[in-house]
């Protein structure tokens, strides 16, 4: 972890010292994988995801001095603020649409669940993302990638030069710890 933090450092003192380099090299290694967690929001609208992907890497420039590495990574700053504004640009989108209602229901929210289901399965989702975030790199990452993002087990083993028989035994024990993460949350309420 500490590796990938001293890497996240020096990428915000790159950005600071040059900002075009900086930014422009920042979404060469990372414009792939935003644009991916934006168009899983946004199917079917390729404008408004170019345009979402864009704002993603603005409102990391413009708030590069609050960033604090402490609490997270750069992927997973932006991530949260890719999946926020693509949901925020969705909103936007259904309420435009004088069909809004057939958009909503595309969305997997359950068209069974009253509101009061579907906010308490919110929090629930809530509270799981709180805990795999607890897990650490590159455990929450794994964990992201695979449930979140639905990615190939073998992609996520490509992806850090790891077996796909290795990544299936983090991702096992990794839910082991979250599982009991969990229970013990939910037992003691």
């Amino acid at each position: 972890m500490q590796k990938k933090l001293m890497e996240d450092a020096e990428l915000l003192t790159f950005i600071r010292k040059d900002a075009s380099n900086g930014m422009k090299y920042m979404m060469d290694c990372y414009s792939g994988f935003v644009y991916y967690v934006v168009e899983g929001k946004l199917k079917g609208y390729q404008q408004d995801i170019e345009e979402c992907v864009s704002d993603v890497f603005w409102d990391f420039y413009e708030k590069i001095d609050t960033i604090d590495l402490n609490k997270g990574s750069i992927k997973g700053y932006l991530v949260t603020v890719a999946t926020r504004k693509a949901i925020g640009k969705f909103r936007k989108l259904c309420r435009n649409k004088s069909d809004a209602t057939d958009e909503i229901e595309t969305l997997d929210f359950g068209v069974s669940q009253s509101p009061e289901e579907f906010l308490v399965d919110s929090e629930k989702k809530e509270i799981v993302i709180q805990e795999i975030n607890k897990l650490g790199e590159p455990d929450n990452d794994i964990l992201f990638r695979r449930y979140f993002l639905s990615q190939p087990v073998k992609d996520i083993a490509d992806y850090y030069g790891m077996k796909s028989n290795s990544v299936s035994k983090r991702i096992t024990r990794a839910l082991d710890v979250l599982r009991g993460r969990l229970e013990a949350y939910y037992c003691g309420q």
